[in-house]
């Protein structure tokens, strides 16, 4: 039996919210062998508090959250135990001050703990985003993405809705439901897929939130160029004084001027490519040279890399 998990975020178990998460479930358990387990994330006691940043779960990969809450306990609270035995997610949060509600983001980032053993890489995920006042249910859902992409879930569809269509949008619920039950059927019968970066990227091209102008945004500090970015900074003056560090600064270096370049040839797939790899060699870099001495006084476990590095002879040509 596939389990799919559906959450009510920061919202009443009456409301608009509530009743399109309750039309994707009955969606969903139109899909024979499946099943729904409900929860809403403001019934929890005590409450689901943020993430402190203590890195306990990356010091002891697979050990859970230490927090004494549902998704703590070392891994034995009861929501940390419900979202790992699900083979899919359906997520239907209000929009609050123009994005996602608190509880939403204070959830997604508690799910932190199961990157280091890629525990909910993969997972069928769904979200819908419900607003009333002026909206902006289009850019919760985008963040919601985007928060999706950091924890490597396997984003499906999210469901923008204003109350003003909020009946219309019913029927697009149920849909959505059946797509999560289908997929998270398949996720129990086959087997998870894990995805790997490049694969993470590729996926989230055609969805709500896409990695690639942002990082590049992000990466060339603004420019979309190659010479202004991060990574030419830091060679150019010598900001980086590990060896390792440096070394895997040159090879971002050169994955970045390919990916300017595919990107202003409008090649988005090969730019994506090269742009994972990129970031993948700067994201170690900078843990190399600044995390591990500097924000937590530890070294990862040999058996977690935080970005696995591509190997040359997997790298996909074109």
């Amino acid at each position: 039996m596939a389990t799919i998990l559906a959450i009510l975020g920061g919202a009443r178990k009456k409301g608009f919210t509530g009743r399109l998460l309750d039309s994707a479930i009955e969606g969903a358990m139109t899909v024979e062998g499946v099943e729904v387990d409900r929860v809403c994330l403001l019934d929890f006691q005590p409450p689901i508090t943020p993430c402190i940043s203590c890195f306990e779960c990356w010091r002891s990969p697979g050990r859970g959250c230490i927090l004494k809450d549902a998704l703590g306990m070392e891994g034995n609270g009861d929501l940390y135990r419900r979202i790992k035995k699900a083979n899919g997610i359906i997520l239907a949060d209000p929009v609050h001050m123009h994005g996602p509600s608190s509880g939403t983001h204070v959830f997604m980032e508690r799910c932190y703990p199961f990157v280091p053993k890629d525990e909910l890489n993969g997972v069928p995920f769904a979200s819908i985003s419900c607003a009333s006042s002026g909206g902006w249910m289009h850019t919760a859902t985008r963040e919601i993405c985007r928060w999706a992409f950091c924890l490597h879930f396997k984003y499906l569809v999210g469901l923008p809705v204003h109350a003003i269509y909020h009946e219309e949008a019913l029927e697009e619920a149920r849909f959505l439901g059946r797509d999560v039950a289908e997929a998270a059927l398949a996720d129990e019968r086959e087997g998870r897929k894990i995805m790997t970066y490049e694969e993470t990227w590729l996926h989230y091209a055609d969805k709500p939130w896409s990695m690639l102008e942002p990082c590049l945004h992000n990466i060339t500090r603004g420019t979309f160029r190659w010479e202004d970015s991060l990574i030419e900074y830091g060679l150019r003056h010598s900001k980086l004084k590990k060896e390792e560090a440096i070394a895997l600064l040159e090879k971002a270096r050169k994955m970045l001027i390919e990916a300017v370049n595919a990107y202003r040839l409008n090649d988005l797939t090969l730019a994506t490519k090269r742009l994972a790899e990129a970031n993948t060699f700067w994201g170690n870099a900078s843990d190399k040279e600044f995390f591990e001495e500097n924000i937590v006084p530890w070294k990862m476990p040999d058996d977690v890399v935080y970005l696995k590095l591509p190997a040359e002879s997997e790298r996909r040509g074109g």
